[in-house]
């Protein structure tokens, strides 16, 4: 199977973390999870620390910008042996086979390299 990793860049996030990482626990694939933070200034950081411990929390300390911050999350986990990364919204959530859904079509079509 492949390994897939969710990259999520986040920056005062704290009202909408919750919901996002709670509906990737609940996924049917199962995977890594990457935040980037872009230095908070809220309590995103202690939201993730203390209801999400198995998240990988790469703490920056400016603010990159959305797309540096997205680069950060990839190198990651390109280094960490990612196979598949999905780049999600801090303010979003998917539901239970969203991530499956993704991988079948990927591995039905070898000529896309992106999905959304």
């Amino acid at each position: 199977m492949d390994k897939v990793y969710i990259v999520i860049v986040t920056y005062n996030g704290s009202k909408w973390l919750k919901r996002c990482l709670t509906s990737l626990s609940a996924s049917a694939l199962k995977s890594e999870v990457v935040i980037v933070d872009n230095n908070s200034s809220d309590d995103s950081v202690k939201i993730i620390e203390t209801n999400f411990p198995k998240v990988v929390i790469l703490k920056q300390t400016h603010n990159l910008g959305f797309g540096k911050a997205n680069n950060i999350g990839i190198s990651y986990a390109l280094n960490q042996g990612a196979h598949s990364i999905f780049l999600l919204n801090q303010d979003t959530y998917i539901e239970t086979e969203t991530l499956s859904v993704l991988m079948k079509a990927s591995q039905r079509n070898k000529d896309y390299g992106i999905l959304s």
